[in-house]
């Protein structure tokens, strides 16, 4: 198993915008790692603005069935609150992550983030399907909101923007997990 602890300090030029977007990771884990089971809110994407209908669960997913296709190409797929998450390839086999205090926010994707910025429609994006594509993950310690809840004032509420000003640590566990074992009990031995 890895610990992996970042301690991010946002730069002087930062400061000056009113939210960063994300304080987390980013990585892209092997094509086979598509089935994805986690305990969080759920079943659809939520935000921290946007989670009154997501219920805290296990819900289970794949890369593919987690984008949601806007018109215009973005980050989503997001779930919030998560206390482990297993990326498993078709036989069980695979890494369990889970955040060493808090909860966290992650998202799945068979595309990445330039790859969404990069597009101006869906049609855009070339099809691909779960098992031929790179899985990219964003595991966030905190992530902004997406705002916008009415249309005279379409900005993040303070309570749910990443303050640029101050100073971010948090730590998280990569354990293998084996066809057969449960994610809970992973994520418990973890923490122990």
């Amino acid at each position: 198993r890895i610990r992996v602890t970042n301690r991010v300090s946002p730069s002087s030029s930062l400061r000056a915008i009113p939210s960063l977007p994300r304080v987390g990771m980013s990585l892209s884990l092997d094509s086979s790692l598509f089935n994805v089971t986690y305990f969080g809110r759920g079943p659809h994407e939520n935000y921290p603005d946007r989670q009154s209908s997501a219920k805290m669960s296990i819900w289970a997913t794949t890369a593919k069935e987690n984008d949601f296709e806007y018109i215009v190409p973005s980050e989503n797929g997001s779930k919030s609150d998560c206390e482990w998450i297993a990326f498993r390839d078709e036989s069980g086999n695979g890494v369990c992550v889970i955040p060493e205090v808090d909860t966290m926010n992650f998202n799945a994707s068979l595309y990445s983030q330039q790859e969404f910025h990069m597009a101006k429609h869906t049609y855009d994006l070339p099809v691909r399907e779960n098992g031929k594509a790179p899985v990219h993950v964003n595991l966030d310690h905190r992530i902004m909101g997406v705002g916008g809840d009415t249309s005279w004032y379409p900005v993040v509420y303070e309570q749910y923007r990443v303050k640029p000003d101050q100073e971010y640590k948090y730590s998280f566990w990569l354990v293998p997990i084996s066809k057969g074992e449960e994610p809970p009990k992973v994520a418990k031995s973890a923490s122990q």
